[in-house]
């Protein structure tokens, strides 16, 4: 079996570019723009570390193999699931759309992480208190769409120059 067989891959998109990716083990990953990540199967992990960016990780479920993102200083394992990760400059934001996360940093361990909550981590491993964000806001990049909800501009051009070569800059 294919899955006995260790490997990595690395996956990239560029700026303004997505694209979705099916492991052999059926898990579906989603990149944003300007995302780097490797898949390193193993007969017994899977380990996906993400250089930068943000996907979106639809993990098949498998007993015998456990399903990893490493993120910085951070690890987000899969309890059988379907969750975002992106980083961002000072932080690492997990968001969980379907099933549960584990968030282990450094310096502190999550408690499991539910369908719907987010929280995020920083570059110490410092672990902020689960909240209940707007999923469809969080997952509008995969329909096409940024969401800004009292977002301040800066935060905005920030996140706009990811998906575009232009340099915002404001005087004032």
């Amino acid at each position: 079996p294919s899955y006995l067989i260790s490997s990595e891959t690395t996956y990239a998109t560029a700026k303004g570019e997505q694209t979705a990716v099916t492991l052999a083990d059926g898990t579906e990953i989603v990149l944003n723009t300007d995302t780097e990540l490797k898949v390193q199967l193993n007969p017994l992990h899977r380990l996906i570390p993400l250089a930068h960016g943000e996907a979106t990780f639809k993990v098949a479920h498998e007993t015998l193999r456990g399903f990893t993102v490493k993120a910085n200083s951070g690890e987000i394992q899969d309890i059988g699931t379907q969750f975002n990760v992106n980083i961002a400059p000072e932080q690492v934001v997990v968001t969980v759309t379907e099933g549960a996360v584990r968030v282990q940093t450094l310096m502190q361990s999550s408690p499991p992480l539910a369908a719907g909550q987010r929280l995020s981590y920083n570059t110490k491993g410092i672990v902020s208190l689960p909240d209940r964000p707007d999923l469809a806001a969080v997952t509008a990049w995969q329909h096409g769409q940024i969401v800004f909800d009292m977002t301040p501009l800066s935060d905005a051009a920030e996140q706009l120059s990811r998906y575009h070569p232009v340099k915002f800059v404001f005087d004032d």
